[in-house]
């Protein structure tokens, strides 16, 4: 699955299909319902939000890193911020909480890798 710290290619090529396939079948069954562009939407931002909080979860519980499962946490709450809080300070709040998360990911995780950049 890894090469030297890096995902090899039929990895990154398997997530690709995957994630494809997903939408795929997402679109159909929206498409089959009937459902407006707004709904399919807001399905996939729900189901994104859920599935980052999942994986908080796992992090904090079963990964022991607790770091990094604060920050996939804030990512789903600078996520839901972006979509769905519309008034302010909402605009201007989430960018800050996705960088953060994305800092907290990044410490959290400094222990998994070998290689030293920088």
């Amino acid at each position: 699955m890894f090469q030297n710290g890096i995902a090899t290619p039929e990895a990154i090529t398997r997530s690709f299909i995957g994630a494809l396939a997903l939408l795929l079948v997402l679109m159909l069954v929206v498409g089959g319902l009937g459902l407006s562009g707004a709904t399919f939407l807001t399905a996939a931002i729900w189901l994104s939000i859920l599935g980052v909080a999942a994986v908080a979860a796992f992090l904090i519980v079963r990964a022991q890193r607790p770091y990094a499962g604060a920050g996939a946490m804030g990512a789903a709450l600078a996520v839901w911020m972006a979509y769905f809080w519309r008034s302010n300070p909402g605009p201007l709040l989430w960018p800050v909480v996705f960088i953060i998360a994305v800092g907290l990911i990044a410490y959290g995780t400094r222990q998994d890798t070998s290689m030293r950049y920088g």
